[in-house]
């Protein structure tokens, strides 16, 4: 009696924790995904400083942008999943550190207020994914 129900509860949270070949697609998608658009965040900072007027100065920051959410891009899909999330926050605070009061001359004034609001939902997504696939011990 009791074999049976406990390996039919199994079977049936077995069933539940495994996702159908859609979800797995997006999934994995999303893996990579995630730190190509953190890479490209960065670099259109660069590409607007490097065509709109930004100093030596701007440049070398955000080419040290660049390079920093590169790496972290790069070690959160290889490594440590967490870190894509703590990439996309850090590109918030790298925002607001580096334009903490007025929006660049090379960029649109609506840039990087958009790009924070991005950066912010997309961390909380990675988040929620990384949460997810440790409940059901994909972590």
């Amino acid at each position: 009696g009791d074999s049976t129900v406990a390996k039919l509860a199994e079977m049936v949270e077995e069933a539940s924790m495994q996702r159908s070949a859609p979800e797995k697609l997006v999934e994995t998608i999303a893996r990579y995904y995630t730190p190509v658009v953190i890479v490209a965040a960065a670099l259109i900072y660069l590409v607007l400083a490097a065509l709109r007027g930004g100093t030596a100065g701007e440049l070398w920051w955000e080419l040290g942008g660049v390079v920093l959410f590169s790496v972290t891009a790069w070690v959160g899909v290889r490594w440590a999943p967490l870190l894509l999330a703590a990439s996309w926050a850090g590109h918030v605070a790298w925002d607001l550190l580096l334009h903490p009061v007025e929006v660049p001359g090379y960029a649109p004034w609506w840039y990087p207020v958009v790009c924070i609001g991005f950066d912010l939902l997309v961390a909380g997504w990675v988040l929620g994914w990384l949460s997810r696939a440790e409940r059901s011990g994909d972590a």
